[in-house]
């Protein structure tokens, strides 16, 4: 707070406003994982002055996960975006029950795949605009 001057302590109305309860604020974040990951150690013998690695020439492809939880801990299955816009269900066959698979070329979110972000999050919550019990911090 000293180094940010524009910056300041405040209370969070709009739970106030509303007397939300905390199993009804949720919070979602975003993150892209990488389908090729990055090896930081091998094994070696003791005193070795070099030490090789055998890395894949492959880029890897980025998917982004979306893990939605509210105020209490409670989680809603989470939503997958793929770089693939066919046969997305394919992709989360093994996955956590009820969970979601979106597709994008590159794999990032799109304002369109948020939309159904929400709409999964509505779909677990029972939330609508009549009920003025939910909020939704991101």
């Amino acid at each position: 707070m000293d180094r940010h001057k524009d910056l300041s302590l405040r209370k969070p109305e709009i739970l106030e406003k509303w007397k939300f309860r905390p199993e009804n604020v949720y919070n979602l974040d975003e993150t892209g994982i990488t389908t090729l990951l990055k090896p930081t150690k091998v094994i070696s013998e003791k005193g070795k002055k070099q030490v090789g690695m055998i890395a894949s020439a492959e880029r890897g492809e980025l998917t982004t996960f979306v893990g939605i939880i509210n105020a209490v801990g409670n989680t809603i299955p989470p939503v997958f975006v793929f770089p693939r816009v066919r046969n997305l269900s394919e992709y989360i066959v093994e996955g956590p029950t009820s969970s979601i698979a979106l597709g994008s070329k590159n794999g990032w979110m799109t304002s369109e795949n948020f939309i159904e972000v929400l709409k999964h999050l509505v779909s677990h919550t029972k939330c609508s605009q009549n009920k003025k019990n939910f909020t939704f911090a991101r």
